[in-house]
């Protein structure tokens, strides 16, 4: 068994265990329509003790028929009345985190505020966070890109059992950074997670093999996690009668349509009416379902964006046909084969405020397809779900029992250290900006990536939170936010690593979550430099 294995967890592959005595145990599944099991207005929270609807499917019904007259079945079943359930009975914890994109091994540091961050992880039955990063040697990477001047989040190997050692055992692989390094770097990223037992899931060599969970055994039992990103640069495809599919991310795509003033809106095609040379990636198509400039209907199609009229600015967003049905069937899926189930998205869309005065204002509140996604998944079994993406933190909602936490921000954010592909970026200094030709002999490495990554992000970039959801006897009951202090005022070296926050920035932390759950309707207290929801049934 390979080092690390502080929590007593193994890797096993998906969908069939094999026990010590090589018995195989296979459950045959009826399978059910698609999407969700349960649909409820926006905001509903049922009561009752059975949040799931135990005739929602046709599974469910073809699996009442099969009951005897005293409610066994007369042969092995799926049923989602009892299967989708959390079934572990005893104490359990799982510690979230957000992006990691690490260069340094930190697990040894000896700073207490370090590792009493890194505890929080480690004494948590499982420990999950958002892979941001490929690991590959450097040398073999050989600076190579599949998007030239991205920046590199590449981590050498040992950066792997260094997120072991801090505690991690679950990662989302889906995201934009999954070949960041070519379709190699995304399967020497799996051989390394491999290799120190950390269970992924969002990435594969077809649309399948990136969509199917990933599953980690426990002591406490079998916990599943199913990825997907709508940030893909290269996604993974589903396999034809001539194919086997193409490699990359679990992709889901959303539109966005976007709610301007009237005047902006008639601005809007008065310009390109009297320049359309003013948008050279809008060819000059104004019918037809290839269209890259039309107005029908009140809506006005620009890029890849829809705009239409209201009375304030709104960003709103519409998942692909189809799309949120296959992510569910895999939730539940999962959710069949497994104790608990994590669903998890790397998301980079966001709303904007009300009062919003320029394109890079968010608000906290989550994007509509987001919560729409998040709700789905726990209707379909998910225990928790956990989105990442965006770096500033946003609220918690607890939906039918179950966590929803719509932004866990960053954890580990160290892209600019040059550990790893110095000799990558330095070839590139003439093209950064602020560094003209001639520099190169006087401008340092820190500089160049100091001048080019920190500043482009402000201070709550760097921090974040350990989110730790306690359930007992089935139940969540609790959860418990500890706030990470990344060092954004540094020194240069130390920014990125994750502190336990305490003093201002640890309130500044606490209350920003506090004020964003309660528009969510979930109420936290805080309690000597920690956030804490009850649930109830504790």
């Amino acid at each position: 068994m390979p080092g690390g294995f502080a929590k007593g967890v193994e890797r096993m592959t998906p969908n069939i265990s094999i026990g010590a005595a090589g018995r195989i145990f296979l459950a045959v599944l009826l399978v059910g329509a698609p999407g969700h099991l349960v649909d409820h207005p926006a905001g509903a929270a049922p009561g009752g003790t059975d949040p799931f609807d135990p005739l929602a499917t046709p599974a469910a019904r073809e699996a009442a028929k099969l009951h005897n007259a005293d409610g066994r079945y007369d042969r092995v079943i799926v049923d989602p009345q009892r299967d989708l359930q959390l079934t572990i009975r005893g104490d359990f914890t799982i510690a979230a985190v957000g992006d990691m994109v690490a260069a340094r091994p930190t697990a040894k540091l000896a700073d207490p505020a370090v590792q009493r961050i890194y505890d929080v992880i480690r004494t948590a039955d499982v420990g999950f966070g958002n892979l941001e990063m490929s690991i590959m040697d450097p040398v073999e990477a050989g600076g190579r890109q599949d998007r030239p001047h991205y920046f590199m989040a590449l981590a050498a190997p040992f950066i792997a059992d260094d997120l072991k050692e801090i505690g991690i055992d679950l990662v989302n692989r889906a995201n934009n950074h999954t070949t960041t390094f070519g379709v190699e770097s995304m399967h020497t990223t799996t051989a390394e997670l491999d290799r120190v037992g950390i269970v992924g899931a969002g990435a594969g060599d077809n649309q399948a093999l990136a969509s199917r969970a990933g599953y980690l055994e426990t002591p406490k039992g079998r916990i599943a996690i199913v990825g997907i990103t709508t940030n893909s640069w290269l996604d993974a495809r589903p396999a034809g009668d001539v194919s086997g599919g193409s490699p990359g991310a679990n992709a889901m795509h959303v539109d966005r349509t976007v709610t301007i003033t009237r005047e902006s809106y008639d601005a809007l095609v008065r310009a390109y009416d009297a320049s359309p040379w003013m948008f050279p990636d809008v060819f000059a198509i104004r019918s037809g379902k290839n269209a890259t400039f039309r107005e029908t209907g009140g809506r006005l199609t620009l890029y890849n964006n829809s705009y239409v009229v209201g009375e304030q600015p709104k960003f709103s967003y519409a998942i692909k046909a189809g799309e949120l049905d296959r992510f569910t069937r895999e939730v539940r899926d999962a959710k069949f084969n497994s104790d608990f189930v994590v669903a998890t998205i790397h998301a980079h869309q966001w709303d904007v405020p009300p009062d919003a005065k320029d394109a890079g204002q968010e608000s906290v509140r989550p994007p509509d397809f987001l919560v729409t996604l998040a709700r789905a998944a726990i209707d379909n079994g998910a225990d928790a779900f956990y989105s990442h993406g965006e770096g500033e933190l946003r609220g918690i909602e607890i939906y039918r029992g179950r966590p929803i936490f719509y932004q866990l921000g960053n954890f580990i954010r160290q892209p600019f250290l040059p550990q790893t592909w110095e000799d990558a970026l330095w070839a590139n200094t003439s093209r950064l900006p602020g560094y003209e030709d001639g520099q190169r002999d006087t401008v340092t490495k820190a500089e160049v990536s100091g001048g080019t990554y920190p500043t482009n992000h402000g201070r709550d970039y760097f921090e974040s939170i350990v989110a730790v959801s306690r359930y007992r006897a089935g139940k969540l009951v609790e959860i418990r936010i500890h706030p990470v202090d990344m060092r954004f005022d540094g020194p240069f070296h130390d920014i990125g690593i994750p502190h336990y926050a305490t003093g201002e920035v640890a309130s500044r932390i606490l209350e920003h979550v506090r004020k964003a759950s309660a528009e969510l309707g979930t109420d936290m207290r805080i309690s000597n430099g920690i956030g804490i929801i009850e649930v109830g049934g504790s």
